[in-house]
């Protein structure tokens, strides 16, 4: 479905004048999870980035839009989208609440893009809990706008189902079929829904009736059918992470670092090399649960010249004992991880600009601050997952410096 030309109107051959994506964080409904100073799912991670970066990726990779914006009142929000490439358009907070809708958010954000820059032609709003798209579905979807000479469009996704819903007393009532005379699932009427994750608007169309769709709709049909998955619940990320992992591997593939790229390694010990258990015996003494994996893993770096070192804020002889065991050396005791990363560096003679900390917790965002890469465990505090480079598919202490080595490190780039 990759059209000839993005992005290009088919009956006039003009180049079209697209701003896309116009996303708005806030209309997409996130689930809170009990806090409403989180950014909540736009910064969720998502294939080791967060998720508002792929769609900006996708918007900008797919060549049919003029330029790329991101419509919010949130610093993570606007820090992500900048660094992904996307110009960030401040909304007020009259436009943030949560019962703002998104045409609000797209009519502010218009009217800021057309007192600088010179009038749109279409908008394209692309929802950031949609990820499972690719760019030339964007420009897919702006050839059948034009092609159809349509007012705005919307992705949508066939059902052939059996629907059901409750009546005013709880009966169970059909929706467009017949208990008693049950067809086949290939005779009946297809429906389409909507997907949530393209859509175009002409500006006129949005001042005019205040809504995304007006006018003459198109229905763009977002094919395969695992590309009508959404999320709304941390089950829907899961689901749909690994349909992207699975169909969109290349896209979707977690960053990876050329060892030729790093002086070092430094990991934190709880909640990374162990499952941030530990178990207390009655004479005082504790135990640790740790992976023989991150072993084999740790002397193949070890063999490639990488210095590694265990910094850790605990002060226990399980750690000196489990450091020693892999071969590394360890700091413990550590008030200010950051300054002890950096005294580290100064003393091996390291940039700290090619050191990469791992770390799970709230004490380790001090290091992650001042060294070049970072990474954390799935597991990881909120506040770490938002910050991190990459974000592992391995909890602490299930092999999270194995995965490093077998998924994330490129060693083509050889080492120093």
């Amino acid at each position: 479905r990759t059209p000839t030309r993005p992005g290009v109107s088919t009956r006039s051959g003009s180049r079209l004048r697209c701003s896309g994506p116009l996303m708005t964080p806030d209309a997409i409904r996130p689930a809170r999870g009990g806090s409403k100073g989180r950014a909540g799912k736009n910064l969720h991670p998502f294939c080791g980035r967060p998720l508002l970066h792929w769609t900006v990726t996708q918007a900008l990779q797919s060549g049919a839009v003029d330029a790329v914006y991101v419509s919010t009142d949130h610093d993570r929000i606007a820090s992500e989208a900048a660094s992904s490439g996307a110009r960030v358009i401040r909304r007020p907070a009259e436009l943030a609440k949560d019962s703002s809708p998104s045409e609000e958010a797209l009519v502010h954000a218009l009217d800021e893009i057309e007192t600088s820059e010179d009038p749109v032609e279409l908008i394209v709003f692309l929802q950031v809990t949609s990820p499972l798209r690719e760019p030339e579905d964007i420009q897919a979807a702006i050839r059948l706008l034009e092609e159809t000479g349509s007012d705005s469009l919307v992705s949508v996704s066939s059902i052939d189902l059996m629907l059901w819903r409750h009546g005013p007393n709880g009966e169970a009532l059909p929706i467009g079929h017949e208990p008693g005379a049950r067809k086949r699932r290939q005779d009946l009427e297809v429906s389409y829904h909507d997907n949530g994750s393209i859509y175009l608007t002409r500006p006129q169309i949005l001042r005019e009736v205040g809504n995304r769709l007006g006018g003459k709709i198109a229905l763009f049909e977002l094919l395969p059918r695992w590309k009508m998955w959404e999320i709304d619940v941390l089950d829907d990320a899961r689901l749909c992470e690994s349909l992207a992992r699975q169909y969109l591997f290349d896209q979707f593939r977690a960053p990876r670092i050329r060892i030729g790229d790093l002086d070092g390694i430094v990991y934190d010990f709880d909640g990374v090399l162990t499952d941030n258990r530990v178990l207390t015996l009655q004479d005082g003494t504790e135990g640790i649960l740790a992976n023989r994996s991150d072993g084999l893993a740790i002397s193949r770096l070890r063999a490639l010249g990488v210095r590694q070192i265990v910094i850790s804020t605990e002060t226990n002889p399980v750690v000196g004992a489990r450091s020693r065991k892999l071969g590394l050396d360890v700091i413990q005791g550590v008030g200010d991880k950051g300054q002890t990363v950096t005294e580290w560096a100064q003393e091996a003679g390291l940039d700290p600009q090619r050191l990469l900390f791992i770390g799970n917790d709230l004490n380790d965002l001090p290091a992650m601050e001042v060294v070049g890469h970072t990474a954390c465990p799935a597991d990881s505090h909120p506040q770490v997952l938002h910050v991190a480079g990459i974000v592992l598919e391995s909890r602490g202490g299930e092999g999270v410096v194995r995965e490093l080595v077998d998924r994330v490190l490129d060693f083509e780039g050889g080492p120093n």
